[in-house]
């Protein structure tokens, strides 16, 4: 599933707010932090495809089986660590040794409750069930200075994360702590509750992680400490009562009309594209337009490597490029 759809009305505004409806109510939260022992079954197939589910029903009208599994495989491409197990498990990478997408499809398109659909999974492959999801760290109990390098390089790569210019031991602590709150969440319970309160203080957290027109979103709702209006309580009231999305943020259009001008970046494409011959103030600005710094490029061929490393996660494979 393309992440970052070419021509969405309001699709900043409609992705920030699925976001956080996950945030409060998805299963991958609970599983994420409960604790040790006490893992949810299929916790990962059940997380993963239940947030997939959700943002289908939001992009697509119809369920047919060869919808499901383009966009499944397309979401596939931008997963880490166990989802993308999952994602090999079930034959939705290009490297699978099985394809067993239909097992996926074909009961989705019934809409099939996805604890269903997992649990007929783990009769195809026991694995599929066993995955679990690792337990956030909490950087108030932990000093990473007095962990081993090998326990700090454990973290980044639970996280997906590689340290690419690491040399000393402070090198990955400071690299951990830029990265943790893109991975760490206080949260320590789940949110049953859908009060007012609850989603505007969500949506303010949630909205301290983003980039881009995304973070211009939070700005324009008032969801950001600098912002200039708050208008934050116009997605908590509706929300509250479950209003869709796409109500939420046509009312919202009402009181800003910036607010559904915002559109996400087209994805570069590098099959049509010589990085070797731009400029490094271009390569800076395509790394600024994926919200992204090179914190340690020195040399041109510096940025080139990170972009070139970056690409999977920020490009597309058409043949045709806004560069």
């Amino acid at each position: 599933m393309q992440r970052q759809p070419a021509r969405a009305v309001c699709s900043p505004c409609a992705a920030l707010a699925l976001a956080l409806a996950l945030l409060c109510t998805g299963p991958w939260l609970a599983a994420a932090l409960a604790p040790w022992g006490q893992e949810a079954q299929c916790e990962v197939c059940k997380g993963f495809l239940d947030r997939f589910y959700n943002s289908l029903k939001e992009k697509h009208s119809d369920f047919t089986m060869a919808t499901i599994e383009k966009e499944l495989v397309n979401s596939c491409m931008d997963t880490k660590g166990k989802e993308h197990r999952l994602c090999y498990y079930i034959g939705a990478t290009s490297d699978a040794a099985t394809k067993i997408i239909s097992e996926v499809s074909r009961p989705m398109s019934a809409h099939v409750p996805v604890s269903k659909i997992c649990e007929k999974l783990k009769k195809n492959d026991v694995q599929i069930c066993e995955l679990k999801y690792e337990r956030k760290l909490d950087l108030n109990s932990v000093d990473l200075s007095k962990m081993r390098v090998v326990e700090l390089r454990k973290i980044l790569d639970s996280w997906g994360e590689v340290c690419r210019a690491c040399i000393e031991k402070t090198d990955f602590v400071n690299l951990i702590k830029e990265l943790a709150p893109k991975f760490y969440n206080s949260l320590k319970e789940k949110h049953s509750d859908f009060t007012m309160a609850t989603i505007e203080k969500e949506l303010v957290n949630s909205c301290m992680d983003t980039k881009g027109k995304e973070h211009r979103l939070c700005y324009y709702i008032g969801a950001t400490s600098d912002a200039a209006t708050k208008i934050i309580s116009e997605v908590s009231r509706p929300m509250s009562a479950h209003v869709p999305v796409s109500k939420i943020c046509e009312k919202l259009k009402k009181n800003d009309i910036q607010i559904c001008e915002l559109k996400y970046e087209r994805k570069l494409d590098l099959n049509s594209v010589d990085l070797s011959k731009m400029k490094v103030v271009e390569l800076r600005k395509i790394l600024d337009s994926w919200g992204e710094v090179c914190r340690a490029c020195i040399e041109k061929t510096d940025f080139v490597n990170l972009i070139k490393e970056l690409a999977p996660k920020y490009t597309f494979t058409n043949p045709k490029s806004d560069l």
